[in-house]
């Protein structure tokens, strides 16, 4: 799209690469992407769908600003294509990795609905992944063993956010009028710091903490189901006066220290080659 054009597709498209320096409104289309994606201007998404569908090659998405879209999805039906996302990427709507590695080196992600990873989809790099918007939100990934996607925040306006499968993520924090559901049976692996500022229900969930090094947990009178300890080296403690674990709580490795009050739980305690400090 020139400088200076206007490009508004009244039906779905397909294209290789699409790069805008003019304006473009892609409305409620679907937009199929096979290469790469430059935004250089002014891109309405309405209520889009983009595609990207390469199925083997590097491809990226850049351009002067933010990489805007409303619902966005990386691999269509198989491949191992890698993109490259130099920028923060807003998805107003629904975010899917299905296929291939969405390589966001450090850049910041934010989803207003909901964010998916395939069987045969793979985050890399280290960056915030914001839950924002409003609403209730799912969070689920399909992938063997899964993603890491970064420094995970639930902030929007009153959002609500519900894990469906098991999730990973660096650190967890949960924004002052938001809430996190760990869901049914599900394990929420967390590498770092788990900061609630206003809710987490467990329901069946299981937390299980990973760090090497040093973490803090504050739970904000929020309660655990599943509470576990599994990094070596890790070093965690607990910020508030009370704890309350539900079902178990297990150390396989690393030390705990305990809350200065009381810590509660409601099933087995097991420590196994940890220390706990209380």
């Amino acid at each position: 799209v020139l400088a200076g054009a206007s490009y508004a597709p009244g039906a779905n498209t397909v294209t290789h690469d699409f790069e805008n320096n003019g304006t473009t409104t892609l409305a409620t289309t679907t937009m199929r992407v096979s290469g790469s994606w430059v935004n250089n201007a002014t891109t309405t998404v309405g209520t889009s769908l983009v595609l990207f569908t390469a199925t083997s090659t590097t491809e990226s998405l850049s351009g002067s600003s933010t990489l805007n879209f409303y619902n966005v999805t990386f691999g269509e039906s198989s491949g191992s294509a890698t993109w490259n996302i130099p920028k923060t990427l807003d998805a107003d709507g629904t975010l899917t990795v299905d296929y291939g590695t969405f390589a966001r080196a450090t850049s910041s992600v934010n989803i207003g609905d909901d964010f998916s990873i395939g069987a045969g989809g793979l985050f890399s790099g280290l960056g915030t992944t914001t839950f924002d918007g409003s609403g209730i939100s799912n969070w689920t990934d399909a992938s063997a063993t899964s993603t890491d996607i970064g420094y995970v925040v639930v902030d929007g306006t009153s959002k609500t956010v519900t894990v469906g499968s098991n999730v990973r993520a660096k650190t967890i924090y949960i924004g002052a009028d938001d809430i996190l559901r760990g869901g049914t049976l599900n394990t929420l692996y967390v590498g770092g710091d788990f900061t609630n500022t206003n809710s987490f229900v467990a329901d069946s969930s299981n937390v299980t903490l990973t760090s090497t090094s040093s973490a803090v947990i504050t739970a904000n009178s929020s309660s655990f189901y599943d509470l576990s300890f599994t990094g070596v080296g890790g070093n965690w403690s607990f910020i508030d006066a009370n704890t309350t674990v539900s079902n178990d709580f297990t150390i396989a490795t690393g030390t705990v220290t305990l809350s200065t009050g009381t810590t509660t739980i409601g099933g087995s305690f097991t420590n196994a080659t940890g220390t706990f400090v209380h």
